[in-house]
C-alpha cells in the first residue's frame, strides 16, 4: 500500500515541480499512468532504512541524501539498459532536497500515512491494491518495451550513419 501511495504522491510532486520550473507538463516517468515506480521503490526504502537508523535528525537526513543518491544512480542505469541512453538526473539542488524529504516524511508525512491506511477497512484496501497493481504492473512492462523499442530504432539510426 505505500508503494502505491509514494509512487502516486511521487508523481505528483515531480509534475509540479516540472510545470513550476519549465512552466509545461511533461510526462516524467516510464510508466504512462500517475505513478513513479522510482519514487514508490525510495520511499519503501526511506522506510526500511529508518527503521533501523539511530533517531537523530542527522542520521534521518543523510539516510535521505544516500537513499535518495542510490536511487538516481539505478534509475539512469536501468534506462541505459533497456533504452541505450544515457540520462544523468543528478542537479547539485537534489542532494540537500532528499534529506530534507526524508526528515519530512519520517517525522510528518508517514505517521499521518500510517494512520490513514490502518483506519481505511481491509477490503477498501485490498480494492486500492488490486485496481492499483493491475494497472501498475501491465504498465511498467509497457514502459520497458517502449525503451527496448527506442534502443532498436536508435542502434539503427547509429549503423546506418
Amino acid at each position: 500500500m505505500f508503494f502505491a501511495i509514494y509512487s502516486i504522491a511521487g508523481w505528483l510532486i515531480n509534475m509540479s515541480i516540472y510545470y513550476l520550473m519549465e512552466g509545461k507538463f511533461d510526462k516524467r516517468s516510464i510508466c504512462r499512468g500517475p505513478y513513479s515506480a522510482s519514487f514508490g521503490t525510495g520511499a519503501l526504502l526511506l522506510l526500511i532504512c529508518n527503521i533501523a537508523a539511530p533517531k537523530f535528525l542527522s542520521a534521518i537526513f543523510g539516510i535521505g541524501v544516500a537513499v535518495g543518491l542510490l536511487i538516481q544512480a539505478l534509475a539512469s542505469v536501468i534506462i541505459r539498459l533497456f533504452s541505450g541512453k544515457w540520462i544523468i538526473l543528478h542537479k547539485w539542488y537534489l542532494i540537500p532536497l532528499f534529506g530534507v524529504a526524508n526528515v519530512l516524511m519520517f517525522y510528518q508525512v508517514q505517521p499521518f500515512v500510517s494512520a490513514v491506511v490502518s483506519a481505511m477497512p481491509p477490503w477498501i484496501r485490498m480494492t486500492l491494491l488490486l485496481v492499483f497493481w493491475m494497472s501498475f504492473v501491465p504498465d511498467i512492462i509497457d514502459g520497458f518495451a517502449r525503451m527496448t523499442e527506442y534502443r532498436k530504432k536508435y542502434a539503427n539510426k547509429i549503423k546506418v550513419s
